[in-house]
């Protein structure tokens, strides 16, 4: 737990050299109110990737002013060739709907199976949830969890989202989507993702 601790770029690239760590298999950062660590932060933690065993991921970046880069930077965690959890804690961070766009090519990673992103208040709008709905066709994909309160997300948001009911993979999915202005066509799209098998 190092948040609100000032630890700045420096610190994130010192905390990135556990990727050398030779039986590292799950590692959780808690980093929150840091915005020193910065976009180059955010590529030197991106570099954990390169753990060869790590499996488990939780980095929390809460108020980091990451923006888009940092979104671009974290996205290639997609790489590590292990890596089956990964939990990205990015709220408040103004990332926008290019940065959901960003973090959307998650989907390539071939080992995921649960995937945890809180993106509350980045301004994602409906764009961004359209982004975000590409996670569908990530190829492990078991259990998802997206945090997007706050976005303004709207009912065409709320209608690009329902089309995570197309991921042949998915078996768990949670959508926390308070203060986003949805309204009756939007609830009826997100509906029918109560046809998934377990849909909060």
């Amino acid at each position: 737990e190092l948040s609100y601790n000032n630890i700045g770029m420096e610190g994130a690239q010192a905390l990135a050299t556990l990727k050398g760590a030779p039986s590292l298999q799950a590692l959780q950062l808690v980093l929150n109110g840091n915005p020193g660590i910065g976009v180059e932060g955010a590529e030197a933690l991106a570099e954990l990737r390169d753990a060869p065993f790590l499996r488990s991921l939780h980095l929390d970046l809460y108020a980091n002013s990451l923006g888009f880069a940092g979104a671009v930077a974290l996205a290639k965690l997609k790489d590590a060739p292990c890596l089956e959890t990964l939990h990205l804690g990015l709220a408040d961070n103004e990332l926008g709907p290019s940065g959901a766009q960003a973090l959307a090519t998650l989907n390539e990673s071939m080992s995921l199976t649960q995937l945890s992103l809180n993106l509350e208040d980045n301004n994602l709008g409906a764009y961004g949830a359209l982004a975000l709905a590409a996670l569908k066709d990530a190829p492990a994909l078991r259990t998802l969890l997206l945090g997007l309160s706050d976005n303004c997300l709207g009912d065409q948001g709320a209608k690009a989202l329902a089309t995570l009911r197309d991921s042949h993979t998915l078996h768990t999915l949670t959508l926390e989507l308070s203060n986003n202005d949805i309204k009756a066509a939007g609830r009826e799209a997100l509906d029918i993702l109560r046809e998934m098998p377990a849909t909060r």
